[in-house]
């Protein structure tokens, strides 16, 4: 088997009996699944099926009451606070609904923000998140800030902020709801391009039915279970 077949077999994000309850509530109730190196993954199920909150416990942004999440070999309730914002903040990439850009910030200040956090060198940040801008067709748009933007222009700065640190996990949490179709299916495509381009692992909440039937894998909740 070449190099590549034995990367792609490799595991980088593992659940294992993850639950979850808000007061009396039960969200998640003893989730397990494996994601592969490469893979894009769209998990899917109706509203209150507890796709966002796994996402969140997936993803380091919550915690579960019980089970085990192992991301690049690393199980994260293990870590401290502190390796887990490093974890976060330089092998895993986010894209929300929303998302979520500072509004006092322009675009490129915005993609250029996980970078700096990550204490590197701001020229190189600027340049690298000036190229990514640019590979997403918004060079023109750098410096506007996110008032003066389109939707979708929006959720691709938002995308490039994502990716500055060269993340091994894309997570997005329905990164197509609040756009319109035609923004809607540039965003697909433009998922599934990033992932061959920057070899990536993509993880994707979406009731976009479009977006799930272009992934590699369909993981289906229904009532806080796999199903």
């Amino acid at each position: 088997m070449s190099e590549m077949s034995n990367m792609n077999q490799e595991i980088v994000l593992s659940a294992k009996g993850v639950c979850k309850s808000f007061n009396n509530l039960r969200v998640l109730m003893d989730v397990s699944f494996d994601i592969r190196r490469y893979e894009l993954v769209s998990i899917v199920g109706p509203s209150g099926a507890g796709k966002t909150t796994l996402l969140q416990i997936v993803s380091t942004l919550a915690s579960a009451d019980s089970g085990e999440v192992t991301i690049l070999g690393r199980e994260t309730s293990r870590l401290s606070h502190e390796e887990v914002c490093k974890l976060r903040n330089s092998d895993l990439g986010f894209v929300f609904q929303f998302h979520q850009l500072l509004p006092e910030f322009t675009a490129l200040e915005n993609v250029m923000i996980p970078a700096l956090i990550a204490g590197r060198d701001e020229a190189e940040c600027k340049q690298e998140a000036t190229e990514l801008l640019t590979r997403l067709g918004l060079a023109e748009r750098a410096t506007h800030h996110p008032n003066e933007l389109s939707g979708g222009e929006k959720q691709r700065v938002a995308v490039a902020r994502a990716l500055i640190n060269k993340p091994q996990i894309l997570f997005a949490d329905e990164p197509t709801g609040s756009l319109d179709s035609q923004n809607r299916d540039e965003l697909q495509k433009l998922f599934l391009d990033l992932r061959k381009e920057f070899g990536l692992t993509v993880i994707i909440v979406t009731h976009d039915m479009t977006l799930a039937q272009q992934s590699d894998r369909v993981i289906e909740m229904k009532d806080g279970k796999i199903i």
